[in-house]
């Protein structure tokens, strides 16, 4: 896939994970590892949806459907009031009906993660968000502004449990 974006998943070398395969999706970019904690197999998955993406439940359906617990970190462009947008987009609908349907939690910060820096009409938003169907215990998502140069805001959270190596 080459919209632009990119995904990344950085690990410290001493927790021990495996690579898997991309999902085959057709716009969603993404990456990622598993990693056993506490006896069980959980998915991370990073993934960048561009903007206007016309294959997105598509896409989605694919990074949450799997037989395992997963995490998928990433920036969705999805914009909806239910995590902290000013507004609702057509990919935040989407995602937010998904989710309804679906066996799979949304978590957000409480603060934005997105400022408007390529166009002085943008408004900042939170497109950086947390889809999870683990029951792993997980802290509240932490931005992180003045980080990066970005016009994006890294955002951390930790995930509780044991790493079986």
């Amino acid at each position: 896939i080459t919209h632009g974006g990119g995904v990344l998943i950085a690990i410290k070398n001493t927790i021990p994970h495996q690579h898997i395969t991309m999902i085959p999706t057709t716009n969603v970019e993404n990456i990622s590892i598993i990693i056993y904690i506490n006896n069980r197999a959980v998915r991370f998955t990073s993934a960048y949806c561009p903007r206007n993406n016309s294959s997105f439940i598509d896409d989605l359906n694919k990074i949450t459907t799997t037989t395992s617990e997963f995490f998928v970190f990433g920036d969705l462009n999805a914009h909806h009031v239910s995590w902290n947008c000013y507004d609702n987009n057509t990919a935040g609908r989407k995602l937010y009906n998904h989710q309804l349907n679906s066996n799979y939690y949304i978590y957000s910060p409480n603060t934005f993660t997105r400022f408007g820096q390529r166009t002085t009409s943008t408004q900042p938003s939170v497109v950086d968000l947390l889809l999870t169907n683990s029951s792993l215990n997980i802290s509240n998502l932490q931005p992180h502004p003045g980080l990066l140069k970005s016009d994006h805001v890294p955002v951390t959270c930790q995930i509780y449990g044991t790493v079986i190596e």
